[in-house]
């Protein structure tokens, strides 16, 4: 699991830079979820999954309020940070890809990467692609995730 992740950063942010900072999910969530399709191919997705459920819950009760879109020092200590950005920035893409379906959500993300190649992304630019891929389905899930309140 690590080592996919690992990889995925070399191929996300290796090609797209973004604020670590102020948005660590832009790169931290699609590593995670993009090294979950690597686990879905070894036939792990399950577990992997079962994984993010419980870390994203262990987060949420270390910092309720937050969200896989908060900046660093939305954890102070660094409470609950792994659980909500990581994990629960998985099971956002996770739910895009249950309301957009694989191959769309997937074009979404060669598009991001193919208009930010070798720049500095930013989070809104992410979100108004899969916007743009997923139409009012994707907007949903993804006002329901900045709310807070998973759809």
């Amino acid at each position: 699991m690590i080592f996919a992740h690992e990889v995925a950063h070399q191929w996300w942010y290796a090609q797209v830079g973004n604020d670590q900072v102020r948005e660590p999910w832009v790169d931290e969530a699609l590593a995670t979820y993009t090294s979950g399709l690597a686990m879905d191919g070894w036939g792990m997705f399950d577990e992997l999954r079962a994984y993010w459920e419980r870390s994203y819950e262990l987060g949420r009760s270390r910092v309720p309020g937050a969200t896989p879109f908060d900046p660093v020092w939305a954890f102070p200590e660094g409470r609950g940070y792994g659980g909500i950005v990581y994990s629960g920035g998985a099971l956002f893409f996770l739910d895009l890809e249950g309301t957009m379906g694989r191959a769309p959500l997937l074009r979404a993300l060669r598009r991001y990467l193919g208009e930010y190649r070798w720049g500095i992304a930013t989070g809104a630019e992410l979100l108004g692609i899969l916007r743009d891929a997923g139409g009012a389905g994707a907007k949903e899930v993804i006002e329901g995730w900045r709310r807070g309140a998973r759809p």
